[in-house]
């Protein structure tokens, strides 16, 4: 489903997951599409997880918004060097389905590679 969230956000899709617990606004062409690698990343956190976690290059957030829907009392950061999956990022947090888990997600543009000199 095509959809605009922003006008300066790339062609791009919004995409339900976990039978539409949330949506993922992603390129439609080009960039990083989650698909099932995200998913098993998300099922590997306990169900009773109730901390702070970082998904390092996150994308548009599907694996830690997987997680933030199975884990209500759960925060995130999506961390990502790509300014423009981390715009991605931002517009699956502010998209409307997603109300209920954007108060306890956070889009960080760095990255993690730099050694800090």
């Amino acid at each position: 489903m095509a959809a605009t969230t922003a006008p300066d956000t790339p062609a791009h899709t919004v995409d339900a997951f976990h039978r539409g617990r949330f949506w993922l606004v992603q390129p439609s062409q080009g960039g990083h599409r989650a698909g099932m690698d995200a998913m098993m990343l998300a099922a590997a956190v306990p169900s009773g997880f109730s901390g702070r976690l970082a998904d390092f290059g996150a994308g548009a957030g599907a694996a830690a918004l997987a997680v933030l829907s199975r884990c209500p009392a759960a925060r995130a950061v999506l961390v990502e060097r790509s300014a423009e999956m981390a715009g991605f990022a931002a517009a699956t947090l502010s998209h409307p389905g997603n109300a209920h888990l954007g108060d306890r997600a956070s889009v960080l543009t760095a990255d993690v590679t730099l050694t800090g000199r």
